[in-house]
């Protein structure tokens, strides 16, 4: 997986504030503001970044042109099995991922395909 200089960064600072104290700041309360400020910079990072950019995803059941990510959890669904992500009142009003569904239909016509060569194939004389 590629990364580049601004992941390195996050975790720097992630290591940087890893330390015995954290679990003090936690339970006083003084951690969350740290956290919040490290997504909302992560957040504005993936938004802008050209190279995050691509890895979001386009909702498949309304096509929108609206890139989405997992993290968006407060708008966005996954698929359990595959793990495309979705607006989450797009992936709740369909009954099964579209993504499945089609790589269910490939698997089955390359199943009837094979089926159809061995079966036509007959004996070599």
């Amino acid at each position: 997986m590629q990364t580049h200089g601004a992941a390195e960064a996050l975790g720097d600072v992630l290591s940087a504030n890893h330390n015995p104290s954290c679990a003090l700041q936690i339970s006083d309360g003084a951690f969350e503001p740290f956290l919040l400020s490290l997504i909302q910079f992560a957040s504005h990072h993936v938004y802008s970044c050209d190279l995050c950019t691509q890895r979001g995803f386009i909702c498949q059941i309304c096509s929108s042109s609206d890139i989405i990510f997992p993290f968006q959890l407060d708008s966005t669904s996954r698929c359990k099995d595959c793990k495309t992500v979705f607006h989450r009142q797009c992936y709740h009003s369909t009954t099964s991922c579209p993504r499945c569904e089609r790589r269910r239909r490939y698997r089955q016509q390359e199943e009837e395909e094979e089926e159809e060569e061995e079966g036509s194939a007959g004996p070599i004389p």
